[in-house]
């Protein structure tokens, strides 16, 4: 049976947190669909997207030619947050898409982080924003820095403060930006713990046991890679960095969702 579509609890938006460095006039990017804030507490530059008005963050890799990591060589923008239910439903009205099945935890606030998309719908949001998934090295680099720190915040085990992990189901993710003590090197916020987030990487090809019995088209499904961890994570080292979740990239999930990323160049 078809789950229902998710019925979504209208509430005030949560506010952004402040860019208080520099302005608009500082921006050192002019890209279509995009508008410059300034700059956050972290000294990154910080856009608003125009489509979806979500905020996105200039992560400054080889600006400085000491801070190349291997296989980066280009500076990225990388949203702060990840995509809320209030976005991902302005982007099926505009073309059609359908709503994601209710999740397990109920009925999500505009503000929650979306669940319960594919790989390739996570994708497709994206593309219709203006961007793409993010690599697994952006993502890596977004949530542990130039000093590759343990979790996005630094060394210290995780607390409530810093992150949503150890729940239940039924108790679902919080709303995005709840968490500031918890955000990344760069100003990202929720990067552990809340939701687990689609990266555009593709793993080892998904070999069925031999006791199923499958046709040989089905018998290989493409795996795709979730980073971060979930509210219902209670495994600390999950919440790490580094920390490589692989999925059959047509995965449904009420604790997966994705934020986008964009070339800033």
């Amino acid at each position: 049976e078809p789950e229902a579509p998710a019925r979504i609890v209208e509430v005030e938006s949560v506010a952004a947190p402040s860019v208080t460095v520099g302005g608009p006039e500082s921006a050192s990017l002019q890209l279509p669909g995009l508008s410059a804030c300034g700059r956050n507490e972290a000294g990154c530059e910080v856009y608003l997207r125009e489509s979806d008005e979500a905020r996105l963050i200039l992560v400054p890799v080889g600006l400085d030619a000491t801070r190349v990591p291997e296989d980066l060589s280009a500076p990225y923008l990388l949203q702060e947050a990840p995509v809320t239910w209030g976005q991902y439903r302005r982007y099926c009205e505009e073309t059609g898409a359908p709503l994601p099945g209710w999740p397990l935890w109920g009925s999500p606030r505009s503000d929650h982080p979306v669940v319960n998309v594919t790989w390739a719908e996570a994708g497709a949001y994206c593309a219709w924003a203006g961007g793409r998934l993010p690599s697994a090295a952006e993502w890596a680099l977004a949530a542990r820095g130039f000093d590759q720190r343990r979790f996005p915040w630094g060394a210290a085990s995780p607390t409530r403060q810093h992150c949503v992990f150890n729940r239940k189901y039924h108790q679902g993710p919080d709303p995005i930006l709840q968490h500031p003590a918890g955000a990344g090197p760069f100003g990202h916020h929720d990067l552990a713990g809340n939701v687990w987030e689609w990266v555009d990487e593709a793993g080892e090809p998904a070999v069925p046991a031999p006791d199923e019995e499958l046709e040989p088209a089905e018998s290989v499904r493409p795996r795709g890679s979730l980073r971060g961890g979930s509210f219902a994570t209670n495994n600390p080292y999950c919440l790490r960095g580094q920390y490589v979740l692989l999925a059959a990239a047509d995965h449904r999930a009420s604790t997966a969702g994705f934020r986008c990323a964009r070339d800033a160049c």
